[in-house]
């Protein structure tokens, strides 16, 4: 079945390139096309589209900021309120943008394991680098160029530009570019069990992986 969003985006701090991707998604009225968090702003997630909040974990009465941390929890195996069953691909804002180094975190995995395809608002180099590490990429729907722009307002426009020229597309369009890739989300999804990468985030869900 076709996906309701073009794009999963999940933001908790408040960075400055954050904070640009944030208003410009709602500057350019893409809200219904961008599933996405911006927590400084107290937009989340809407519950029916995320995982339900789990009061025995967080406590039945938390406040604000512990009640918004759980949009960073990962539920995989719920394929009912995980968003990455209702969008196609995921804008990931990495740590660091600027130029000064290339920090991959749990950020760049995600959609990795998730087999979802994805933009990086990170800095130059970033997809390069996901590329020596042995993953695929998907220049059939991105124009991958905007990764090598080493001057970081000119890489954030080419970012945007592709964002929104994406979900300019009819959505059966991106439903179709989806699945032609399908084998090469599989393999990164394949990849990322058998690296250090599933060790390193994502501990526990590898040892329940290994005792099924």
């Amino acid at each position: 079945k076709e996906r309701k969003f073009y794009f999963l985006n999940t933001m908790n701090n408040g960075r400055p390139h954050r904070i640009e991707i944030a208003d410009w998604t709602e500057l350019s009225k893409l809200e219904n096309k961008i599933l996405y968090s911006a927590l400084w702003k107290n937009k989340r997630i809407p519950e029916e589209y995320h995982w339900p909040y789990d009061p025995e974990k967080y406590g039945v009465d938390p406040d604000n900021e512990t009640k918004s941390n759980f949009d960073l929890d990962l539920n995989q195996f719920n394929n009912i309120q995980n968003p990455y069953y209702h969008t196609y691909c995921e804008i990931v804002t990495e740590t660091v943008f600027d130029e000064s180094t290339i920090q991959m975190s749990e950020k760049t995995f995600k959609p990795l394991f998730n087999l979802m395809p994805f933009i990086v608002v990170g800095s130059a180099g970033h997809l390069e680098k996901v590329k020596e590490f042995g993953y695929k990429t998907f220049p059939s729907i991105f124009d991958e160029s905007y990764d090598l722009m080493e001057d970081d307002r000119q890489r954030m426009q080419k970012i945007k530009s592709e964002i929104k020229r994406v979900c300019n597309l009819p959505i059966n369009a991106l439903h179709h570019k989806y699945y032609d890739i399908i084998d090469d989300l599989v393999y990164n999804r394949d990849h990322f069990y058998k690296n250090n990468e599933g060790k390193r985030f994502l501990p526990d869900m590898i040892e329940i992986i290994q005792n099924i």
